[in-house]
């Protein structure tokens, strides 16, 4: 199957020399990595709103930013199956906009723990972690950019090298706050709920992480 699978990619890559450019499936990446931002900054605009209701208005916006994720995500894998010949390995283009797509999905599940938890205050490191998720997503959106444009190695990877700085600051801000909860919060039941959201947020940004390491791979597979 291995052997099968070498030999497709070899022909895909000499028949890419002969028929026209199937760029429009980078198009397809860069729609998900903006659905992905979409959803960061509106949770940003959630962690600076002053009230609950305030906050509550916007989660239908980031739902909505999450579903045309999915909803994009459907079409480059529709596109994948119809098409023989595509400008990077098919499995690398899909893998690629699924990282990104789990962005969207992450943020969505955190953003919905204000209506299932009733939370009527978010906890603090919301703000802190909201801004690194945006600056992630926001990298992650530019390398995808870049992707497209063909020929930008060095700037991908500089954007991979940030993202990754930005999930150890988020994973040093999450660590420090969990501290502080543990410390002063007594209800138990406040701390779980603040516990998971700030988990959301935090892991929100691994998942930008993990689009670093699938482009690192597309850079090292494609020069």
């Amino acid at each position: 199957m291995r052997a099968k699978e070498a030999t497709l990619s070899v022909l895909q890559q000499l028949l890419r020399f002969l028929v026209p450019d199937e760029s429009r499936f980078f198009d397809y990446v860069v729609t998900v990595a903006e659905t992905s931002h979409r959803c960061a900054l509106r949770l940003l605009d959630m962690a600076q709103a002053p009230t609950t209701a305030d906050r509550l208005r916007i989660v239908p916006d980031l739902l909505q930013a999450e579903r045309d994720g999915d909803a994009a995500l459907r079409t480059i894998a529709n596109a994948l199956d119809e098409t023989f010949v595509t400008p990077i390995d098919r499995e690398d283009l899909y893998h690629l906009a699924r990282a990104l797509e789990v962005i969207s999905d992450f943020i969505a599940s955190t953003a919905n723990q204000l209506e299932v938890h009733h939370m009527e205050a978010l906890p603090e490191g919301t703000l802190e972690l909201s801004n690194i998720l945006v600056e992630a997503t926001k990298r992650c959106l530019d390398a995808c950019t870049l992707l497209r444009q063909g020929g930008r190695s060095d700037e991908i990877r500089q954007a991979c090298a940030d993202i990754e700085r930005m999930e150890r600051e988020a994973d040093g801000t999450f660590r420090a706050q969990m501290g502080l909860l543990f410390t002063r919060q007594a209800d138990a039941v406040e701390l779980l709920k603040a516990k998971e959201f700030l988990e959301g947020l935090e892991e929100s940004v691994d998942r930008c992480a993990d689009v670093a390491k699938v482009l690192g791979a597309v850079l090292v597979k494609n020069g």
